[in-house]
């Protein structure tokens, strides 16, 4: 059963164009997803402190279809999958303003034991949603960098206090604004789909490098912690825009 939550875009939201952001989207969709299981038994602080688990995003694939402006008004529908079963969750949203969608996504979650470090399977979290068929998006299973454009070092992003989480990670919602900063200016450039993969957490205090290349309208970017570890791995499709800024 989808769950729907009303929002007004603010201005801080937006970018060079008044448009909202895809962190900003990402934030709205992971705030009605917090919303929707509050509503439900267990809810957060439950599954937290009670339980000693979280939900940990493994991969989320984002498309963009129109803008929103500040002040619009939007809704943000999201339902669980019937898709789910062992170690994952999937999840489905779409946003819209008015009649009109505006952005849509799937997502991958795995409930994590939070003292163990170790996955659950859904059968160990009771709760009663009425799950949906989720979007048939053409979601990679794994993002396949293209092997003649290599890798190149752009930069450095150091894990701040603004930047974790109750985990003491890099909150999710964080992680498009890291990303967009890598990319031509929104002047420019439209963001049409996003795909972020989260391979292991980045730490409070962690230094991540930040790699990119680019094949045919698609930018590739993979981030690696202090141990040359991969933290995330993400594409960006894009398109030349030609109109001005607002």
């Amino acid at each position: 059963m989808k769950f729907i939550q009303n929002y007004n875009v603010r201005w801080h939201d937006t970018n060079a164009n008044r448009e909202i952001t895809p962190s900003a989207i990402l934030t709205l969709m992971q705030e009605t997803t917090n919303k929707h299981i509050q509503t439900m038994y267990p809810n957060l602080e439950y599954i937290r402190d009670v339980l000693h688990q979280a939900f940990i995003l493994s991969k989320v694939y984002m498309r963009f279809y129109e803008p929103a402006y500040a002040y619009d008004d939007i809704t943000v529908e999201t339902w669980t999958g019937i898709e789910s079963r062992g170690f994952t969750f999937y999840r489905s949203f779409c946003v819209k303003k008015g009649d009109l969608i505006i952005a849509d996504a799937l997502t991958v979650w795995c409930l994590l034991d939070v003292e163990s470090k170790r996955l659950l399977p859904i059968t160990k979290f009771e709760n009663n949603f009425i799950d949906e068929e989720s979007l048939k998006l053409d979601m990679p299973r794994k993002i396949k960098f293209p092997l003649d454009a290599p890798l190149e070092y752009v930069g450095t992003k150091k894990i701040v206090y603004s930047d974790i989480d109750y985990n003491l990670h890099m909150n999710n919602t964080h992680y498009p604004n890291m990303i967009v900063d890598y990319l031509p200016s929104p002047e420019t450039h439209l963001v049409k789909e996003l795909m972020l993969s989260f391979l292991q957490g980045a730490l409070y205090n962690e230094e991540l490098s930040v790699h990119r290349t680019y094949d045919n309208g698609v930018f590739y970017f993979k981030t690696l912690n202090s141990d040359n570890k991969t933290c995330l791995e993400s594409f960006v499709k894009t398109e030349p825009r030609f109109d001005t800024i607002k």
